[in-house]
This record gives C-alpha cells, sequence and structure tokens, in this order.
C-alpha cells in the first residue's frame, strides 16, 4: 500500500503520549483514556506518564507508569450505559492491590489483573509501577468467553504459562499498536484480545463473599424478630420500644421492615392474632375470657381484639372458641 494510502491508527487522546505532574491533571488525563476515576496520592513525584492507543474494534490500550496512589472508580463514575466490559492490567514492575465486590487481589510483577467497568473498583499500586492497561468492551470477547456470564476480579499470576505467553506478546508486539499502519495492527489487536479472553476463562475465579452488608441486615432482622416474638404480649411494644433495647435507632427499626416489604404495625398484628388464635384453641384455657386471652396477646382492649379478629378470620373470637371445641 503507497504511504498516502495508509490509515494511521487513531489515539485517545488526541495527544498520543502525556506526562501529569499534579493530581487534577492525572485524573483529567484518566477519564479522557481509559475510566473515570479518583486518585489519592501522597507522594510529591510525578503522579503518572501514560501513552494512550485506541483500539481499532472498540476500547483502548495504554503504557503508563505511575508514582504510588490508589485510584477508585466509584459508581458515579461508571458508564451511564452500564455496559459490561474489561480493565486489564498486565503489570511489568509493581505491587499492590485490585478490589471489586468485596474481593482484595494482590499482584506483582508479571500478573495480569482482570475487572469489570460496569461495578465500582479500586486499584493501589504501592510503589512505582508500569503497567499495559486495556479497556475492553464485552462484545468485543463475548465469543470467547464460554461459560462467563458476569465478569468478576480475577488475578492471573506470573507462573502461569498464559501469562508468560501475554508478557511475550506484550514486550515484543504491542509497540507496534504506536507505530503501524491498519492492516497488521488489526491482526496484532485480535490476537491479543484473544489471548486475553484465554487467559481471563482459564484463570481461578476467587470465591465471592457474601456481601458485609446483607449479613449484617439479616442479624439485625433477626435479632428484631426474635425480640418482638419476647414482649409479644406487651402492649407498649413499638418501633421505639425495640430500637431502645436493641441499640438501634427508630428508623433502622422502620427501614429493616421496609426492606421486606412489611410494616411494623401488621407484622404485630399478625403475630398478636396468630398467638390469640393458638389460645382460642387450646383447651386448658377455656376458663379465660375472650377479654382475658387479649390481654394475654397484648392488645389493650377485647374489643379491638373481636374486631380484627373476625376481620381476619371470618369469625368473632367466641365463635371461633366453640367451633374448635365441637371439632375437638
Amino acid at each position: 500500500m503507497a504511504e498516502s494510502e495508509t490509515t494511521i491508527v487513531p489515539v485517545l487522546p488526541e495527544r498520543l503520549h502525556e506526562r501529569a505532574d499534579d493530581l487534577v491533571s492525572w485524573q483529567s488525563l484518566l477519564t479522557e483514556s481509559m475510566l473515570p476515576g479518583q486518585v489519592q496520592t501522597s507522594t510529591t513525584l510525578a503522579i503518572g506518564e501514560l501513552g494512550i492507543s485506541r483500539l481499532l474494534g472498540g476500547g483502548a490500550i495504554a503504557f503508563l507508569s505511575v508514582a504510588p496512589q490508589e485510584i477508585a472508580h466509584r459508581r458515579e463514575h461508571l458508564p451511564r450505559d452500564k455496559q459490561e466490559g474489561f480493565l486489564i492490567h498486565v503489570v511489568l514492575e509493581g505491587v499492590g492491590e485490585i478490589e471489586q465486590d468485596g474481593v482484595r487481589l494482590r499482584f506483582g510483577p508479571g500478573d495480569i489483573s482482570f475487572r469489570s467497568t460496569a461495578h465500582p473498583s479500586s486499584v493501589r499500586f504501592e510503589g512505582p509501577s508500569r503497567l499495559v492497561a486495556l479497556r475492553v468492551p464485552r462484545e468485543r470477547l463475548e465469543g470467547h468467553l464460554g461459560a462467563v456470564t458476569r465478569i468478576g476480579p480475577r488475578v492471573c499470576p506470573s507462573s502461569s504459562r498464559f501469562a508468560r505467553v501475554v508478557h511475550t506478546f506484550v514486550e515484543q508486539l504491542v509497540p507496534c499498536f504506536f507505530e503501524a499502519t491498519f492492516e497488521p495492527v488489526a491482526a496484532l489487536e485480535q490476537s491479543l484480545l484473544l489471548l486475553l479472553a484465554t487467559t481471563y476463562c482459564m484463570t481461578h475465579a476467587p470465591a465471592l463473599p457474601a456481601p458485609v452488608r446483607a449479613l449484617a441486615t439479616e442479624r439485625r432482622w433477626q435479632t428484631l424478630v426474635a425480640h418482638i416474638d419476647a414482649y409479644l404480649t406487651h402492649n407498649d411494644l413499638s418501633p421505639t420500644s425495640c430500637a431502645r433495647a436493641l441499640n438501634l435507632s427508630t428508623r433502622s427499626v422502620y427501614a429493616l421492615f421496609a426492606e421486606r416489604q412489611l410494616r411494623f404495625s401488621h407484622y404485630v398484628l399478625e403475630k398478636r392474632l396468630e398467638l390469640g388464635r393458638v389460645q382460642l384453641e387450646d383447651t386448658r384455657l377455656a376458663r379465660l375470657s375472650i377479654a382475658s386471652l387479649a390481654y394475654r396477646c397484648g392488645f389493650a382492649n377485647a374489643a379491638h381484639f373481636t374486631r380484627v379478629f373476625t376481620r381476619r378470620y371470618g369469625m368473632s373470637p367466641g365463635n371461633w372458641r366453640r367451633l374448635s371445641e365441637n371439632n375437638s
């Protein structure tokens, strides 16, 4: 192909190589090129330097040199279209940690880390580091992910043969992305992505822990239910009394019910009505009046108990007791 007809590989951003010496410039550069995030660092050294090229089929590839720092991709930074993709780091030098979905994974020289672009995550570089970073839309690898239904955090160790092959590819051929013409770059790009997809599928997926918040919420709910059961017959049982006894806020008590599409008052009433029905059917309590049973179940008066019981079971407490006696 004549030189005038060559198609130069486009770059993102327009500048191919950029160095940032301050936090604001570095965050802006990352936002333009890879994925928006919040950078935290205490170093007085240059924040980072990168060379970036757009992948022909979508996505980007970059060489990065970074000072010690943490980059957090929070929910507000994620793509609005929520399209899932890969954020991949081929680590040349440096050590650190990635975090996503409650999983923390260490990485070192020669390792390859994978994260999803559709979920909050972070990466921490504990010292000066060099790496090749890629952002790849999932659809570019869809046919090569096999049974993978959701992208999760993984780290392929440097001891893996797949990691060694990727590093050889990166060291020898990735520089071509920044200087070659269209045809060889297209072939190189597809080869690299297939290799990375294979590496991801062959890397052990860590066990994802149950969300800590969900476990804590479930424990609070079980404690609250147990407290209600214990104090069900007290007519002063209320969200405020529960909150005070369990060292919770009243708002937290309401929230625990709301998360389960329940209301405190309806829940307590149903439990008291069930207790009342059981006591009406208990022949050992036949000598007790309906009013006494109502008080034993936490109702303030017999009239209220009779009204709500009739509405719930279709007959009065007295009729329910007589029917139970006849059937026994």
